[in-house]
């Protein structure tokens, strides 16, 4: 069996031998590039013959020149039957193949061969052309070529449409920009640029841009790569082919692992001389293959390089690979088995917080980068988002003035506590909203910021603002808050906690009710006294009085852990 398979999706042989005139009209002359003779034995080839129609011809014109150059392909099949077999389908490639022989598509470049009749499309599919470029360098009735600026007709788009409802490929090889954009909207399929190159590495104009190489990318379209000299480094200069791997190189960047094929050109143009046989252009399928098999095996790492769109097929609505911007340019990145979203909650997008969640506003304590860039990219392609509400929270927390990000949690184990509860709670803490008043157990155990609640557990009904009351033996007898100075004495001094020598003047301070905390602090403290906690059955241990002046305060605000929606997963893939 033969090692390997090459399909090379344009030449020019099949009209050389008439155009040009200069040998009977034989795909086996050994003056053409392309001889039959030259085929590699132990290559599996798969050749598509184009009809290139020059752009003077024009109606009946294009149709005599393309029956012309049909008939005699016609004619070379039947003449070498042996070695060659005309193919439909892949089907018929693959018994091509397994006779021994050539497989030979024919297709045509010009759409000048459709005469600017709709009828004529059915008429070339049912003469076997699987394959027609819209147009040469010119103008034509289907649009223009890259020497011109106009982009494509109302008659070339009826033709894609129907060309795709024919089983004809459409070629966009030649089309310049304008017509590129036209055909993007009017295509429903998949399409192929028989012989075309990357603009990035060679400016020439019959080149792709890399925006037109994304869109390919998106919509599984195959790029064959031309060996014209032209079309590979500027000016034709160089003989290598690293050459033509840097274009290689340049599609992978984009995301086209899975894109790039072959297109030669052969007899068509000028070739360097690394690729001037079909044995040389084999060859290069092992370098290629050398050079992408030393990329096995390693794996890509982009950092800073957020996710932005999903690559969805707009038929099948399968996902084929991801959009991610790398140093602020777009880099598409081709997923052969799939793509795995693991880019977090929406924790820290606060437009999508205040829709889902149940919370109004709230402090994260998760990832900064955790902007639900993931569950928007899944929502982009339809995919079904659950549990949006569902998060972990609210705690009550103390802020950093100067980043607006959550200390971190307000726990630390406690000699009287068999768990970790909020770091004030062995001390005689309060906590208090703007009426002065409890609003829960302090000292209570929460799970991922909720709090029982009749066999369950629920989401804390935070008050905001909401403030943390203590007082100097509190203070003194350990770190408030595990991060901070000894006393607190820097954060007093800085003003994030308020201290005034009365309850009252704390109030005025921080804008809750004087009676309201008053009235509070002593019903707290006859609890402690009694070491029963009727309000909200903090433990015995835990009561403690707050009795001794100065009095202090700290703003809490509600703040959770993450947010638990996104994309429903499927337990059967």
């Amino acid at each position: 069996m033969n090692p390997y398979a090459l399909i090379d999706l344009h030449c020019d042989t099949l009209t050389d031998c008439i155009h040009k005139g200069l040998t009977p009209d034989t795909l086996d002359d050994p003056n053409r590039v392309l001889s039959l003779t030259a085929i590699p034995s132990d290559v599996h080839w798969a050749q598509f013959y184009a009809i290139f129609i020059p752009d003077q011809h024009r109606g009946q014109a294009a149709i005599d020149y393309y029956e012309t150059n049909r008939d005699n392909f016609n004619r070379q099949m039947e003449k070498f039957h042996d070695r060659i077999s005309p193919c439909r389908s892949v089907s018929d490639m693959h018994a091509a193949w397994e006779a021994g022989k050539t497989a030979a598509f024919l297709t045509i470049e010009g759409g000048a061969a459709l005469a600017g009749d709709i009828t004529r499309v059915k008429k070339l599919a049912d003469d076997g052309v699987r394959c027609m470029t819209l147009t040469w360098n010119g103008e034509n009735e289907l649009g223009s070529g890259h020497t011109t600026t106009h982009g494509m007709t109302d008659f070339g788009r009826q033709a894609v449409r129907e060309m795709e409802d024919r089983g004809i490929l459409v070629d966009v090889s030649h089309l310049n920009d304008t017509g590129y954009a036209d055909l993007f909207e009017t295509a429903r399929r998949p399409f192929v640029a028989t012989h075309s190159n990357a603009r990035a590495i060679c400016s020439h104009k019959r080149n792709l841009t890399d925006d037109m190489i994304r869109e390919m990318v998106r919509r599984n379209c195959l790029i064959g790569l031309n060996y014209c000299k032209s079309f590979i480094t500027d000016g034709g200069i160089g003989d290598s082919p690293d050459d033509l791997y840097r274009h290689i190189e340049h599609f992978f960047s984009l995301g086209a692992y899975e894109n790039i094929a072959l297109g030669s050109d052969f007899d068509g143009a000028t070739l360097p001389t690394y690729l001037n046989t079909p044995a040389k252009a084999a060859d290069l399928y092992e370098y290629f293959l050398e050079n992408v098999n030393k990329r096995k095996g390693n794996i890509d790492v982009w950092y800073n390089a957020p996710g932005k769109k999903l690559i969805q097929d707009p038929q099948t609505g399968i996902i084929h690979g991801v959009i991610i911007e790398v140093n602020g340019a777009p880099k598409y990145v081709r997923a052969k088995n799939g793509v795995i979203l693991a880019t977090g909650g929406y924790e820290n997008n606060p437009d999508m917080f205040r829709n889902f969640a149940i919370m109004q506003h709230a402090y994260s304590k998760g990832a900064r980068f955790n902007t639900g860039d993931g569950i928007v990219m899944a929502d982009d392609v339809q995919a079904n988002i659950v549990n949006m509400g569902n998060n972990n929270g609210p705690d009550p927390n103390v802020i950093n003035p100067e980043t607006g990000i959550s200390f971190g949690y307000m726990v630390a184990r406690s000699k009287d506590s068999a768990w970790a509860g909020p770091a004030f709670t062995r001390h005689n803490v309060i906590m208090v909203d703007q009426d002065g008043k409890r609003f829960w157990n302090e000292a209570q155990k929460t799970r991922h910021g909720r709090v029982p609640f009749h066999g369950d557990y629920v989401h804390l009904m935070m008050p905001d603002p909401a403030y943390m009351v203590f007082d100097e033996n509190a203070r003194l007898a350990s770190k408030i808050y595990g991060s901070w100075s000894e006393g607190s004495e820097k954060e007093i001094a800085a003003g994030l906690v308020k201290k005034a020598d009365t309850l009252e003047e704390l109030a005025k301070i921080i804008g809750v009710d004087a009676k309201g905390i008053a009235d509070q602090v002593a019903q707290y403290n006859k609890f402690c006294e009694a070491g029963v906690d009727p309000q909200f059955n903090r433990p015995k241990a835990m009561l403690k009085p707050l009795s001794k002046a100065p009095y202090y305060a700290v703003q809490v605000q509600p703040t959770f852990t993450n947010t638990l929606g996104g994309p429903e997963r499927n337990q059967n893939a």
